[in-house]
């Protein structure tokens, strides 16, 4: 939107604004069309001469922060906000503010203009919701309860209703508790009718009383049963799940069941429907045999060919076995025991791509003799690999027979050798463009899932599988699923840069980055230097901005759905905000690029302030307990029961980082960059590596005992991280082991600055141990170099006529491991 008519609004009201539009008229064709720079020379100059100073200095803020020089613009902003703004400034400013950070004072400054000028209904809009996108939510109560009692309007009671609620959620719960009552009290004095409500208003009510406690909400629901309202619920699929929610915080089973219920015999067959039916049946001491009838009735009608109402027959007996209810009606009124209509489900449906995944939790409950018949089922099911149905019948007739297989490291070669062969047929008969993920995918996946299974720890079968997974990525561009676990594998097997290509071709979306870059970057640091610059540029070129924009864009997207009512947006988006200024994945990159910057002893004074600065905000989130993980777990599937055996879990390279583990490392390196000596930490240490708990244990032990003590726990430190290395049985163990030694060494350093640390010992104690670490670093390079695969290469790989993707993989796996190791060996020398 053009600046120059944007500010129109607020000029027409101020005569003594027109001389100053007159001289800022060159500005204003500069940042029209784009030439920024010329703008801010523009504006200088005006500012040299002392014309127009204060306008001029909003438009150069505007100019600032288009080309990014944040910090600039803020310097100005300060300026401005020091002297008088006139109303044409607005606009600039209101545009500027909250993209520099700075939505409290843009809040301040509309209260003010909008107390100078009472009888402006838009601005005062504005400013209340200038307190909104600040979350000065306190301040717009204030506001909005003023208004409420000047003007009676109903969109200014809702408003108040819907911060009230907002600001809630930013109190404790005894707080929270009195706010929502302050707010109580206001509704109670209104005259709401029925008719009267929209359905964002009656989703406002709702929630409103929702979040007040069972008591008050059982007292609101009365109003779901007068004919109007139901009409407003009966057009939104929001508030039929709202309404539900409510029903199920006041147990109400009968209430959702008579819905479900309406709904299923209207056609309905909606999971969340079929679903919420049978679970409140299972919960309700009378309605099982009800549910029995509904549910088998409507699968009949649908003649047993809807995948919702078989599933929902599923559902019944898995419902009644949870709940200890006999499933003998159900047997009864269907004809057919569980395991008959597990085998009927998977007849009807085995050329679904869905089958085996929408079976699967209901085969956990299969017994033994049962899951051997469904296993004979799905064999009967499969048919040639020709087309699409004989592909998807293959495949899940494979996943079907690998849950309970018995797998050792023969049978797993041969397995991965015989459903490679049938990924390659069903390549050629049935290939889609390469836009698309190839229908065969889940047999290269099922191939690398038995190999894993055998021995997820053996470096040969990690390559073997690695190699399957570069084939399947080569034939499938978009097969997430299988470069996901390709990007997992190449980080157990010491190649983090060829992970991170990878990575890049999925395409993730900068919106996904909070849930699914910790595929490539869970224990990212432990790759030290080599991998500092790609997890930097990451950070740099995609997190970072993503989460600097989200604050900025969140908020004004916020203060549109609260101005045009959109209440039940409201609440979504500002949740969605809250868990991305606490995101687990920002605290972690964070704190693995400020290790990563200390093992390769490349963090500078300069930077420790504002390190210091972040790894405070980390902190003071971890012990509220604020830090929100939305970590995709599930990307990568599992066709095992035992949670164990799951493909992620098989592919974990270390374990799980959690957010105990974002305070604890948080702590001792706020300790040890504020140089305190001692480091300590309440949080539980399950979720370290045993050379991150060496680690911590030798700084814990700074600044406590004597002198002698010390240098014991010194000589513990590097003894441990070399018996850790030397014992390393794959690439990253062998890696992190590595620059744990060496981040402990800079650590130590950096506290021996002040503290009387024996700095003699710290130095004789690492040269003695890295040198076998050393040693150990040659011999894996050397290992890499010489370690041949011909028998197992010819025992999987048989079905390929073309082995470029897998030889490319093997060598540049080969000539990553050789730079990494001569990186961290030029790390040690220079120490020595």
């Amino acid at each position: 939107m053009r600046i120059y008519y944007y500010h129109l609004r607020y000029m027409a009201s101020k005569v003594g604004n027109i001389l100053d539009q007159y001289r800022c008229a060159p500005i204003y064709t500069a940042l029209d069309s784009g030439n920024n720079h010329s703008a801010i020379k523009q504006a200088d100059e005006l500012i040299r001469v002392g014309h127009s100073v204060q306008m001029a200095r909003a438009l150069k803020s505007v100019a600032l922060t288009r080309i990014g020089a944040f910090s600039e613009a803020r310097s100005v902003c300060d300026e401005i906000l020091k002297g008088h703004i006139e109303m044409s400034m607005i606009a600039p400013l209101e545009f500027v503010l909250p993209r520099i950070e700075r939505l409290p004072q843009l809040a301040e400054l509309l209260l003010a203009m909008s107390g100078a000028s009472p009888n402006d209904a838009n601005l005062a809009f504005s400013a209340i919701t200038a307190l909104v996108k600040a979350k000065m939510y306190q301040r717009a109560l204030q506001e909005l309860l003023r208004r409420v009692r000047l003007t009676k309007s109903p969109r200014d009671f809702w408003q108040y209703i819907q911060v009230s609620m907002l600001h809630a959620r930013q109190l404790k719960p005894s707080g929270a508790k009195l706010a929502l009552q302050v707010a109580m009290r206001l509704l109670n004095e209104q005259n709401i009718e029925p008719e009267d409500f929209s359905d964002e208003t009656l989703w406002l009510y709702l929630s409103f009383h929702k979040q007040l406690g069972a008591a008050k909400l059982k007292e609101a629901m009365e109003v779901v049963k007068v004919s109007a309202v139901q009409k407003l619920i009966e057009s939104s699929l929001t508030l039929q799940f709202l309404v539900r929610e409510c029903w199920e915080v006041l147990e109400d089973w009968k209430a959702i069941m008579d819905d479900c219920h309406r709904r299923i015999e209207m056609g309905d067959r909606n999971w969340a429907v079929l679903s919420a039916f049978v679970t409140a049946a299972a919960k309700s001491s009378e309605g099982l045999n009800d549910a029995v009838t509904v549910i088998v009735s409507a699968a009949e009608q649908d003649k047993w060919s809807n995948r919702g109402s078989f599933l929902a027959v599923l559902e019944l007996f898995r419902s009644a076995q949870d709940a200890g209810i006999s499933t003998e009606c159900i047997t009864k009124a269907t004809s057919k025991s569980y395991a008959e209509h597990v085998n009927a489900f998977y007849i009807r449906f085995a050329n679904k791509a869905s089958c085996f995944e929408d079976l699967f939790p209901y085969i956990r409950k299969l017994p033994g003799g049962d899951f051997k018949r469904l296993e004979q089922v799905a064999n009967e099911c499969r048919t040639n690999l020709v087309d699409a149905d004989g592909i998807q019948r293959h495949i899940n007739a494979e996943k079907i027979l690998f849950v309970n297989a018995a797998v050792d490291i023969d049978i797993a070669k041969h397995k991965s050798n015989e459903l490679l062969k049938a990924y390659v047929e069903s390549l050629a008969n049935a290939r889609l463009p390469d836009t698309e993920m190839q229908l065969g995918d889940d047999l290269a996946l099922l191939a690398i899932y038995y190999l894993l299974l055998a021995d997820k720890d053996d470096v040969q079968v990690l390559k073997l599988a690695a190699g399957v997974a570069a084939y399947g990525c080569s034939m499938s561009k978009n097969g997430y699923k299988l470069r996901i676990t390709l990007i997992r594998l190449l980080l157990r097997l010491g190649s983090p840069l060829l992970a991170h290509e990878h990575f890049k071709a999925l395409g993730v979306k900068a919106v996904m980055g909070d849930t699914v870059s910790h595929y490539v970057l869970d224990r990212n640091s432990t790759f030290g230097g080599s991998h500092r610059a790609h997890v930097e540029d990451m950070w740099t070129y995609n997190l970072e901005p993503f989460f600097r924009a989200s604050k900025i864009e969140l908020p004004e997207v916020i203060g549109q759905a609260f101005g045009n009512g959109k209440f039940s947006q409201v609440a979504d988006l500002q949740a969605f905000d809250e868990r991305l200024q606490r995101s687990f994945t920002k605290a972690q990159v964070q704190l693995d690029i400020i290790r990563a910057k200390i093992t390769t002893n490349d963090l500078t004074e300069a930077e420790i302030p504002g390190t210091l600065e972040t790894l405070s905000s980390i902190i003071s989130q971890s012990k509220d307990g604020v830090i929100d993980d939305h970590r995709d777990l599930t990307l990568l599937p599992s066709f095992r029961l035992k949670e164990s055996e799951s493909l992620f879990e098989l592919t974990q390279f270390a374990i799980l980082r959690d957010s105990n583990w974002i305070k604890f490392v948080a702590d001792y390196l706020e300790n040890t960059l504020h140089q305190k000596g001692s480091c300590e930490s309440t949080c539980e240490m399950t979720c370290v590596t045993p050379a991150e708990k060496c680690l911590f244990l030798l700084l814990s032990s700074v600044g406590q005992g004597d002198s002698a003590d010390l240098s014991k726990a010194i000589g513990a430190f590097f003894d441990a991280i070399q018996t850790t290395v030397t014992e390393s049985r794959d690439m990253f163990a062998l890696y992190h082991g590595a620059w744990i030694i060496l981040e402990g060494y800079h650590l130590l350093n950096l506290i021996s600055s002040q503290d009387q640390l024996p700095r003699k010992t710290i130095a004789e104690n690492f040269r003695k141990h890295t040198q076998q670490v050393k040693l150990v670093l040659e011999s894996a390079k050397a290992a890499q170099e010489k370690e041949e695969m011909s028998t197992a290469f010819t025992t999987v790989f048989t079905s390929l006529d073309n082995y470029d993707a897998v030889n490319a993989l093997y060598a540049s796996i080969l000539s990553e491991i050789n730079t990494t190791i001569t990186s961290i060996q030029k790390q040690i020398n220079a120490i020595m």
